[in-house]
C-alpha cells in the first residue's frame, strides 16, 4: 500500500468520531502501535486493516484510486456498500501481497507473469477456451502439480490479460476476468504447494483482484480461502482468520464455500491451540454443509474443491493442529475420525490430499500412543510415494519421522523410506 494509507486510516477514524484510546480497546492493539501505523512508521498488515474495518464498519478509505483533483471518481452504477466492499478487498490484498491498490490490472499481471499479449479480436470462443484451459490445469495440479504447471499458468494469464484488455463487451470482459482469476488462484495454489510462497501470495492476490473485476463473489471467497490456507501453513493464524472473516462477510456466497471458510477458521484456531474454538468452528462448518446442495448456477470448479470429502480433510487437519498444540485426547480422536473418512473417500483424483490425510493419521496415532496402528498407517502412507515435490507432504513426512517409534522393524523401514524421499530421491514403490 502507498504512504498515504496511514493518513487515510486516521481520517476515517476521526470522521467516525473515535479516539485512538477507544480504537485501541476495540481492536486489542496498543494506542502507540495504532498511532505509528497512522503516521506511516509501522507497516500495515491484514490484521490491522480488518481491525479498522471492524471498528469503523465499511468506511475504510484504503486503496481507492483518486482522480487528478484528488477525489474519488463517482460510479452511479455501484451502491455505497458495494463500493466499500471492493475498497476493503483492494486494501486487504494490497497489504497482504505488497501490490499497490492503484496498480493498473495489465501492469499487475505483467509484474507476475511477463509481457502482456494483445490479440486483435476477442469472442466468446476465447472465453470458453480459457475456461477449459484453466480446468485442465486444475485437473493436472490435483494429480500432483509441479513447476511446469506454474509456467503454463503464467503463460495462460498473459494470454488472458490480452483478451481482457482488448474486449469492448462488459459481459465478455467479466467472463474473461473470472476465468483468469480462477486460473491465478490455481496457479497460486500450485506455487504454494511447491514452497514458492512469495509467488503464491501474489497469485492469490491477483486472483482476488480479477474476481472483483468480474464481480465474482464466489471466486473472491475461493481465493481468500486459499490465502487463509497458506497463512495457516506459514504459521500466521491471525492472517488466516482475517482472510476468512473478510470472505464470510459476504453472505451471497454458496454454502459450500462458507463451510470451507469455517473449516479453515477451525484450522487457524487449531494452530493457536484453542481447542474449544477449533471444535466450535468444526461444528459450524458441518452445520453449514449438511444437506446443502450445489446450486445450478454454481461455478463449474466448485465440486472439485468444496465437497464433503475436502471439508473432512480440513476439519481433520484443524483437530490435528490442535492436538499438536495441546495433546488433548478429544483433539486426537476428532482428527483421526475425520482424517480416516477423508483419506478413504477423496479418491485418486485427489491423491495429494489423501496422502496428507494418511500421513497425519499415522503421526497422530504414533504420538497418541497407538504405535501399532501408527506404524501400519505410516507404512501404507509412504509405500506409494516415489518422489515428493509437495512442501506440505515434505513437512508431514518430517513430523511422522519424528513420531515413529524406534526398535520396530516396520517403523525402521518406514523411517528409512522417509529419509530417502526427503533427500529428493526417486524411490521405487514398495
Amino acid at each position: 500500500m502507498d504512504d498515504a494509507d496511514g493518513a487515510r486510516l486516521r481520517a476515517a477514524r476521526i470522521e467516525a468520531g473515535i479516539g485512538l484510546d477507544i480504537l485501541a480497546r476495540i481492536t486489542g492493539k496498543s494506542k502507540s502501535h495504532l498511532s505509528r501505523v497512522e503516521r506511516g512508521i509501522r507497516p500495515l498488515t491484514p490484521g490491522i486493516v480488518l481491525a479498522y474495518h471492524r471498528a469503523l464498519g465499511w468506511s475504510l478509505p484504503i486503496g481507492v484510486t483518486t482522480n487528478a483533483a484528488g477525489s474519488v471518481p463517482a460510479d452511479d452504477d455501484i451502491d455505497e456498500a458495494e463500493m466499500r466492499r471492493r475498497t476493503l478487498l483492494r486494501g486487504f490484498v494490497a497489504t497482504t501481497t505488497g501490490v499497490g491498490a492503484g496498480t493498473p490490472l495489465a501492469d499487475e499481471i505483467e509484474s507476475v507473469t511477463g509481457p502482456v499479449a494483445a490479440p486483435s479480436m476477442v469472442s466468446e470462443f476465447d472465453a470458453e477456451e480459457l475456461e477449459q484451459a484453466a480446468l485442465v490445469l486444475t485437473s493436472r495440479d490435483l494429480r500432483g502439480g509441479g513447476h511446469a504447471l506454474i509456467s503454463e499458468g503464467q503463460s495462460l494469464l498473459t494470454w488472458a490479460t490480452g483478451l481482457i484488455e482488448q474486449t469492448r463487451s462488459e459481459a465478455l470482459r467479466k467472463r474473461l476476468a473470472s476465468a483468469a482469476g480462477y486460473l491465478a488462484d490455481r496457479t497460486g495454489w500450485t506455487a504454494f504447494d511447491l514452497g514458492l510462497h512469495d509467488q503464491a501470495t501474489r497469485m492469490f492476490g491477483l486472483g482476488v483482484r480479477l474476481a472483483a473485476e468480474a464481480d465474482d463473489r464466489n471466486l473472491t471467497a475461493q481465493a481468500l480461502c486459499d490465502m487463509a490456507g497458506q497463512a495457516v501453513f506459514l504459521g500466521k493464524p491471525s492472517e488466516a482468520l482475517a482472510c476468512a472473516e473478510l470472505a464470510l462477510a459476504d453472505d451471497s456466497i454458496v454454502d459450500q464455500l462458507k463451510a470451507a471458510l469455517l473449516g479453515v477458521t477451525a484450522e487457524a484456531y487449531g494452530q493457536l491451540g484453542e481447542l474449544n474454538e477449533t471444535l466450535r468452528y468444526i461444528d459450524l462448518a458441518y452445520e453449514r454443509a449438511i444437506d446443502s446442495e450445489i446450486p445450478d448456477d454454481a461455478p463449474v470448479w466448485l465440486p472439485a474443491f468444496r465437497g464433503p470429502q475436502t471439508l473432512m480433510a480440513s476439519t481433520g487437519f484443524a483437530a490435528y493442529l490442535s492436538y499438536q498444540q495441546n495433546r488433548h485426547a478429544l483433539a486426537a480422536s476428532t482428527a483421526l475420525e475425520h482424517l480416516a473418512v477423508a483419506s478413504s473417500t477423496l479418491g485418486s483424483s485427489r491423491g495429494r490430499s489423501a496422502t496428507l490425510c494418511r500421513l497425519r493419521q499415522a503421526s497422530i496415532s504414533c504420538a497418541a500412543g497407538e504405535s501399532a496402528e501408527g506404524i501400519s498407517l505410516a507404512g501404507q502412507a509412504v509405500s506409494d510415494l516415489q518422489l515428493v515435490r509437495s512442501t506440505r507432504i515434505r513437512r508431514e513426512l518430517r513430523i511422522l519421522r519424528e513420531a515413529l517409534p524406534t526398535g520396530n522393524h516396520q517403523a525402521t523401514a518406514a523411517s528409512a523410506r522417509i529419509d530417502r524421499l526427503l533427500t529428493g530421491q526417486v524411490v521405487p514403490i514398495a
